[in-house]
């Protein structure tokens, strides 16, 4: 593997249903996985990716963005999250959902 690539850990919040607690356990396991053996040498995760996020609760966001940034000792952590619109979709009559933008949270 190339020294340019960069390991994400992924957590799901939920959409505002899962407990911080269990968020934070989630974070706080990927920056303990340090020296994961993979293909001519170790890697260990760089970031974190919150996916299920809601854009209606910021305050909920940066708890999450903090966790990360405590659990990996306010390293250069990249923190990623997708807003998911809601699409009504015509031919079932059902709702799915498809990503509008990925956001880093600064």
């Amino acid at each position: 593997m190339g020294k340019d690539l960069v390991l994400i850990g992924y957590v799901r919040t939920g959409y505002n249903e899962r407990s911080l607690d269990e968020i934070k356990s989630d974070v706080e396991s990927y920056a303990s996985w340090k020296g994961i053996e993979v293909e001519g040498g170790t890697a260990m995760v760089d970031g974190i990716f919150f996916d299920e996020t809601s854009d209606s609760n910021q305050e909920r966001l940066q708890s999450c963005k903090g966790f990360a940034q405590t659990a990996f000792e306010n390293k250069c952590v990249k923190v990623r999250y997708v807003l998911r619109t809601r699409v009504s979709e015509m031919l079932t009559g059902g709702t799915s959902y498809r990503s509008s933008r990925i956001r880093e949270l600064m």
